[in-house]
């Protein structure tokens, strides 16, 4: 019997606590390494199944995607805690962060219900935890409801596929609703989106990059481990417009980036199911990449606020361009996700688009890879390259040396699966030569349209979409108030029912009773 990777990095991580200061800043980028070795010469044929109250816990069972995925989350992870090198964090932040590593590792490789809920649920509350210590109560709260209702919807799913099949074997045979709902809430996907976009641009920078690389990719992932027969691509593809859209409309970049997370997310829905092998294997290579550039550009983010007390770029406005490691950095970043031949971005995209039996969604993605171009130019342009005419003060803050090597390395990782498609394709015994003048056409003419765009009617098309468009915060905070009084309304009532009449209560008993014997009595 053999554990996963994330398995022993969740053993480990409460040793961050014993260590001394620096030593805790050590630690976790040792545990990462250990991992990633561990991971690296770890067999295929390895197997860990144990007994868990007459259950089979089977904690282990190897999947090509999830192998490669591992790799992913485990290298990325490397690499944060590098970054965070000079940040003031505490041990127990280590510590949770390593659960968010190690749970969104071992869920990979899962092969049970039970296992699977244990493992989502350790990400939940590692990320309710970072949240508590970085946001305080009212944040996290918002978080931990939208999360508890994803456990819920889990739960219910599983308890009606045990009632249907009698076994706790990860395959779904009812209850597909519930499951989806569960999916949903995790990744973050439109209308379950509010947690993401609300939460993501009032906490740290830094944290932010941790619970966007894990939390919502191991959501949308599950799609191939418990829904691989539906067909999503019109979803995913509707998905991908209306968060490019609403991402255009913003200034600040944690929310521009936090609805390009959800924009991306739309590109894995709509091909991760697909039928054609492209599709499958676009998706997965797409989530990886989407793992490593959106991380970067996040960092850039958090670099952006250190330096500038802000991540609008309205008042940032080309102050950036006194640091050109970090532009050229950016400049990867931007490319990778608006899909420029030559880097990662390309590569899933071209997958993706191969793999889609469905025109419609083919044009959808085509607009939203044209609107990411244009929310990405205008990140380099008022980040970096506009000129400023106001008076600017002097700033004597600089990006450290530990902060330009963690994202070289994962810009490095950008160039050379993009370069190099064949480091991950290759893994699924597929050949495609991608860099022909059809798929490479593709690929650059949305920039290019984009580009022409922005130069001659950027200001319009952005005042046309303010204007079209709803505002979808005001519409989930509405609904949370209105939820919130009905809430209150049927706690009153309760109240008045509760008169300490034992009949009445007798009465619920029963018709309790009743009724859940005839909801036992039709699924049996």
């Amino acid at each position: 019997m053999t554990l996963s990777a994330g398995i022993l990095i969740l053993i480990l991580s409460p040793g961050v606590i014993l260590c001394k200061k620096r030593w805790s800043k050590i630690y976790p980028i040792l545990l990462s390494l250990l991992g990633l070795i561990y991971h690296h010469f770890l067999s295929v044929e390895s197997s860990f199944v144990v007994k868990f109250f007459g259950f089979k816990l089977n904690l282990f069972s190897y999947r090509l995607s999830g192998d490669i995925l591992t790799y992913a989350f485990l290298i990325f992870g490397l690499c944060v805690y590098i970054f965070l090198w000079s940040k003031e964090k505490d041990r127990f932040y280590y510590m949770f962060t390593l659960w968010q590593v190690g749970a969104a590792a071992a869920i990979l490789f899962v092969g049970d219900f039970l296992s699977f809920f244990i493992f989502w649920e350790v990400i939940s509350l590692s990320s309710v935890c970072i949240l508590f210590r970085e946001a305080g109560l009212s944040l996290t709260g918002r978080y931990f409801i939208y999360q508890m209702f994803g456990t819920v919807s889990l739960l219910i799913g599983i308890g009606l596929n045990y009632a249907h099949t009698g076994g706790m074997d990860l395959q779904v045979n009812t209850g597909q609703l519930f499951f989806w709902l569960a999916i949903m809430v995790k990744g973050g996907v439109i209308p379950f989106h509010y947690w993401l976009t609300s939460i993501y641009p009032e906490i740290r920078l830094e944290t932010t990059v941790f619970l966007s690389a894990y939390t919502t990719k191991v959501g949308i992932y599950s799609l191939a481990i418990l829904l691989p027969l539906m067909d999503l691509q019109i979803f995913g593809g509707l998905i991908a417009v209306i968060g490019v859209i609403y991402a255009l409309k913003q200034h600040r970049m944690s929310r521009l980036l936090a609805f390009h997370l959800i924009s991306q997310m739309g590109y894995v829905i709509a091909s991760i199911n697909s039928q054609i092998m492209y599709g499958q294997i676009g998706a997965i290579y797409h989530l990886i990449n989407n793992i490593f550039y959106k991380g970067l550009l996040f960092m850039v983010a958090a670099l952006l606020m250190d330096l500038f007390q802000t991540d609008d770029l309205m008042i940032i406005r080309g102050r950036g361009r006194r640091y050109l490691p970090l532009f050229i950095i950016t400049l990867i970043a931007a490319g990778s996700i608006v899909g420029l031949p030559g880097l990662n971005g390309f590569i899933s995209k071209s997958l993706i688009k191969k793999g889609l039996t469905n025109s419609l969604t083919a044009n959808l993605l085509t607009i939203a890879g044209i609107g990411t171009a244009l929310s990405f130019i205008k990140v380099l342009y008022y980040g970096f390259l506009c000129v400023n005419d106001q008076k600017q003060s002097s700033n004597s803050l600089r990006v450290k040396w530990h902060q330009y090597v963690s994202m070289s390395i994962i810009g490095l990782v950008c160039c050379l699966i993009g370069l190099f498609p064949f480091l991950v394709i290759s893994r699924f015994d597929l050949t495609v030569n991608l860099f022909n003048w059809t798929d490479l056409w593709k690929g650059i003419w949305p920039i290019i349209l984009a580009v022409i765009l922005f130069i001659t009617c950027f200001p319009q098309l952005n005042k046309l979409i303010l204007q079209i468009t709803p505002d979808l915060e005001g519409v989930f905070v509405n609904a949370r108030r209105i939820i919130l009084v009905q809430i209150n309304l049927g706690l009153k009532h309760l109240q008045r029912l509760h008169s300490g009449n034992v009949q009445h209560y007798l009465v619920w008993i029963v018709l309790t009773i009743l009724i859940l014997w005839t909801y036992i009595a039709i699924m049996v």
